[in-house]
Order: structure tokens, then sequence, then C-alpha cells
């Protein structure tokens, strides 16, 4: 009787070992800049649909409301991440974006808010 060879046991596959790979997380960042002009172009067509009177106080609203946050809360983010479990922390804060973009979204196109309701 023969005996069976030992198999070699295979190491977990993590999911983070895609981003050991530089191409992987290189590819990732451009597709996440392109997303960010992507949404800019969008915020500057839907404003372009509006009035030229109320424009410039739409574009002031729209940077104001995409710079605001950083302002206010980037040193309480900062300190909750040396706090708490960055990556729970992370999971948390994507997740609500998600919903705040997708909530956002179909409150949009149902007509229920957009640039004419806040700049009358």
């Amino acid at each position: 009787m023969t005996e069976a060879t030992p198999q070699p046991k295979s190491k977990p596959i993590s999911v983070w070992s895609p981003l050991r790979r530089p191409i992987f997380r290189e590819s990732g960042d451009c597709v996440h800049h392109l997303g960010y002009r992507e949404l800019d172009a969008g915020y500057g067509g839907h404003l372009a649909d509006d009035d030229a009177d109320r424009l410039a106080a739409s574009i002031a609203l729209m940077q104001t409301a995409a710079s605001l946050p950083v302002l206010l809360l980037g040193m309480p983010a900062g300190a909750l991440a040396d706090i708490l479990d960055r990556r729970r922390l992370l999971l948390f804060w994507l997740t609500w974006m998600v919903a705040a973009a997708a909530i956002l979204g179909l409150l949009t196109t149902t007509g229920w808010i957009g640039v004419g309701r806040c700049c009358s």
C-alpha cells in the first residue's frame, strides 16, 4: 500500500490582495478621478439648463456645497480616524455616501429637487 502524498496547503486569498499590484491601484485611481470629472460635467450640464440671471448664484451654491463638508468635517474626521477602526469607519462612510447619492438621484429624477427650487 502506498501512502497518499500530502497536498500543499494553499494560502488563503485576501480581499486586499489585488491592491498589492501597482497597476490595479493606478487603474482604480484613474476610474475614481474619471467619475469625479463626470460628476462635474453633470453639474455643469444641469446648471446650464437654468436661467442666465440665476446661473452665477447656482454655480456659487454648488461650489459652496462641494467644499463646505471638507472645511467643516475634515478635522473631526481625522480625529475619528485616529480613534476608531479605520476600515469600519471607511465602510460606514462609503455606504452612507452611496445611499445619499441614490436618494438624491431618485429625488432629482422624479423632480422633487433641482436647481430651480433652491435659487428661486
